[in-house]
């Protein structure tokens, strides 16, 4: 477990750390470009981000993959786990990396075109976007690690959460923390040494994830009965 706590939080899982989600709707642009190892922070408005960033390229292309396949995401997911690529489980199916790429390019064209027509994004704007899928199409497709980073990326919430509440209750800083996940230790280590125990981070972290639920419950109470305005 310490060496995946070390591995998420070292940066390479975090450019799909938003990742993935939901794999049902257009795509949307991440924090970092793929293949980039740097810890970027997620722009304020997300579609205007320069670049087609990897959670978004790389869920575009599972989509597409599972839409010419028949399959569905989830199915795709669970063959990229298996250490198969974009393309392998494509060639499985009976289609080829370019059916699926070209699948992914039209629906990401035709989304471009309407925020250029809606005044959003310039042309110039989407054609960088159309540029750097171009150039990464291929690489994302024939990754044999992505099931991996997946993966990783899933655990990136839970991981970053865990170093937060050791920080706070240990008196470390997070950037202490994760320096010492990355020598080996795990986090019930770190905290035996600074005078609390696994189970006072657990129960610190379940009490904060307990405060997050009651207030988004409270948010809903308060629009469970609210319609939209009127356009």
């Amino acid at each position: 477990m310490k060496h995946i706590f070390a591995k998420v939080i070292a940066g390479g899982a975090l450019a799909l750390a938003l990742a993935l989600s939901p794999l049902t709707v257009a795509p949307s642009f991440a924090a970092a470009p793929y293949l980039q190892n740097e810890q970027t922070q997620p722009p304020a408005r997300p579609d205007l981000q320069r670049r087609f960033g990897a959670a978004a390229l790389t869920t575009s292309l599972i989509r597409a993959t599972a839409d010419v396949t028949g399959l569905t995401p989830q199915q795709v997911i669970e063959q990229l786990n298996t250490g198969k690529s974009l393309t392998q489980i494509a060639a499985d199916n009976g289609k080829t990396e370019q059916d699926v790429v070209a699948a992914s390019r039209t629906r990401l064209n035709s989304w471009l075109d309407q925020l250029v027509a809606n005044g959003r994004i310039t042309r110039e704007r989407a054609d960088e976007v159309l540029k750097a899928f171009d150039e990464n199409a291929s690489k994302v497709m024939n990754d044999q690690q992505l099931g991996k980073k997946i993966e990783w990326a899933r655990r990136v919430p839970v991981a970053m959460g865990l170093v937060h509440v050791t920080a706070d209750l240990t008196g470390l800083t997070p950037q202490q923390v994760t320096e010492q996940l990355r020598a080996g230790k795990s986090i019930a280590q770190i905290a035996t040494e600074h005078g609390t125990s696994a189970d006072d981070i657990l129960a610190e972290l379940r009490k904060r994830g307990q405060e997050r639920l009651d207030q988004a419950l409270k948010r809903a109470e308060q629009l469970i009965d609210t319609s939209l305005p009127a356009r």
